[in-house]
Parts: C-alpha cells; structure tokens; sequence
C-alpha cells in the first residue's frame, strides 16, 4: 500500500511539473538577452503603438523580455540604430532598410516581421497648385524630412516617372514642420506617409492632393521589425520571443484600438486620441489589414512581389549587385501561420 501511494505521489508531482513548464516558461528561460532596446521608426504615435501596447500589456515581460521602446526620428535613423548596433531592435520602412543593404552590404539589417503589408509613402500638395502627378514636382521645391522613408525613396519615385531630381529644389525641414510650410506656400510639395500627413493636412483645413508612391509605379511594403544578422544569429530565441510578443501585441492592437491608443498616454501625456484614432483607422484599413494579410497572415509578404520592389531599389542605387530576398526578410522567426491570421476588426 505504501509503495503503491508512493507510486500515485510521484505521478501528481510529475504531472504538476509538466502542468508548470510551460512553452512560454521555457522559452523565457531560453532567452540569451532579455533587456532589449527597441527603436520605433517614429514618435508615440498611432503607428507605433503596437509596442508600447504590448509593453503596457505585459506580452513582452511574458516572454522573458524587459524592453525600452524610444521614439524615432525615421526609418533611416532606425536602421542606423540596429545597424550600429546601439540598438537590438528598430522599426523602419522596408525600402529604406533594402536601399542601406544596397549600399552597405557588410552592415546589412534585417527585417524579421512585416507589419505593414502596403506602403503609406507618398507625395502632398494642394489642390490649385498644378501638381496631380510625380512629374509635375520638376521646377519646383519640396519640403522633405532626412531620416524620412518617403524621403529615401524618393529617388526610386523619381526613377519610375522620369523626374530629373537635379530640377528639383529639397528644402530639408523638421518632420514636424513640412505640413505646416506647405499649407504656408512655402513649399510646393512634401513627402509623407498617408497615415501622418492626411491627419496633419486636414487638421490645417487644408485641401490637398495625395500621390501614392505605389499609384505611380513603386510597390513596397510598409514597416518592418528589423535587427543586425549577426544579433539574430547569436539570439535567436531573443527574436522569436520578440517577435511572438509583437504578433501578439497586434492583434490585441486589431482587436481593442481604444485601449491600444490610450496606452499612447504612457509616453506622450498630450497626444490628442481623436486623431490618433483616425491615424489607426488609416493604418489598419490600409496597411495592415491588406486583402492578403486577412487571407494568409501577418507578416506573409509575397516573395516574388518582395524580389521586385528589391529590384526597383536596386536601379536607384551605385551598388547594383543583386541582393537576394533572404538577405532583407527573413521569416524563420515567425511563430505558425495558425497564430498570425488576423482577429476581426470592428471599425
């Protein structure tokens, strides 16, 4: 009787040990780095949230991880962060991150989760001013920001339409002030991302014309997570823990919006909710939620349509070697398919 209580004792404490190791458990204990440095592409806005979110949320403390999101200052600056290594993680736009594998192939960086399935890069100008096309920007000044993506892919814009940018005049302005210069007259035109731009115009009563990049013969996606390969390879269980708390955090995001932007007030105490509001409409009926996001998940990019928009970069850059698919995206971090299909959105 004695041995057979034993028996049934030990049975419970196996079963309770299983019950406890989680795969969560067990791959926080996996983690080669848990404090990480994470450079948003921008400042706490709408397009940005998914990571405060998920911070304020605890998904990433779940997987082990004690992350510090800063504010950005553009995709450019985000891809010089990770790429210099300051950082372990940035968002940055997917054109401007294949333009610097381009032109620094030994200090590539490497997008691991695509957010934005559709690109928000595009050019502004008011309506009355002659400009409703790319071609017409020749004579005339536009106001961009450095670190911009729409900025840096300017001339795959350029490229694509026959714009000779030597007939250009580039007025470089805070990222803050182009809306406002151009509502002004101060500039003829700007570059932008929809999401940002449309917001900023209309709130100036300013009636404008949008030209999408991607109307005029420049596909692309949006953001992307990206980190160093050298960091991916000595951490992977970093990554993935990173990167399933951000998948998660998404779809939190898709599925509570209110609560998603208010967490915005955790880093920005006057960010103006209302707006941001309908900046995350923009983003998830835009970029996020693309018809073939709902149809095969998150961060599913197309590989042949991703070969290509590499290949546009390419033309536009001194380095015109070809840059493989693989050495931009990778998707050997993502946690199953069955995980990354979207929830409802209820907009």
């Amino acid at each position: 009787m004695k041995l057979r209580s034993l028996t049934i004792l030990a049975a419970g404490f196996l079963s309770m040990v299983i019950m406890v190791v989680t795969p969560q458990t067990a791959s926080a204990q996996a983690i080669e780095k848990p404090d990480i440095k994470m450079a948003l592409g921008w400042t706490f806005i709408a397009s940005q949230a998914m990571y405060i979110y998920g911070v304020e949320k605890g998904f990433f403390k779940e997987e082990g991880l004690n992350v510090t999101v800063d504010r950005g200052s553009g995709s450019a600056a985000a891809v010089q962060r990770v790429a210099s290594g300051t950082y372990q993680f940035g968002y940055a736009d997917l054109g401007t991150l294949t333009r610097h594998n381009a032109e620094n192939r030994s200090r590539t960086v490497l997008a691991v989760y695509v957010a934005e399935d559709d690109s928000p890069l595009a050019l502004f100008s008011l309506q009355g001013k002659g400009i409703t096309k790319p071609k017409d920007i020749e004579g005339k000044r536009i106001g961009v920001s450095q670190f911009d993506g729409a900025r840096q892919m300017l001339p795959v814009l350029a490229h694509a339409n026959k714009i000779d940018l030597s007939r250009l005049t580039l007025k470089t302005v805070d990222s803050q002030l182009r809306e406002i210069m151009l509502a002004r007259g101060e500039v003829d035109v700007i570059t932008g991302f929809t999401i940002s731009s449309i917001n900023q115009l209309t709130s100036l009563k300013q009636q404008f014309v949008v030209m999408r990049y991607k109307d005029f013969g420049v596909d692309g996606f949006g953001q992307a997570l990206i980190v160093s390969p050298e960091f991916a390879q000595k951490n992977p269980n970093t990554v993935r823990a990173f990167v399933r708390a951000l998948n998660r955090s998404i779809k939190a995001m898709i599925e509570n919006p209110k609560e998603a932007l208010a967490s915005l007030k955790t880093r920005d105490s006057l960010v103006d909710l209302d707006g941001e509001a309908r900046r995350l409409e923009l983003l998830l009926g835009q970029l996020i939620l693309t018809p073939h996001v709902v149809k095969n998940g998150l961060s599913s990019p197309d590989p042949k349509r991703l070969a290509a928009v590499i290949d546009s970069v390419l033309q536009t850059t001194d380095n015109k070697a070809p840059l493989p698919v693989a050495s931009v995206y990778t998707d050997r971090f993502l946690p199953p398919v069955s995980e990354r299909m979207p929830p409802a959105w209820h907009h």
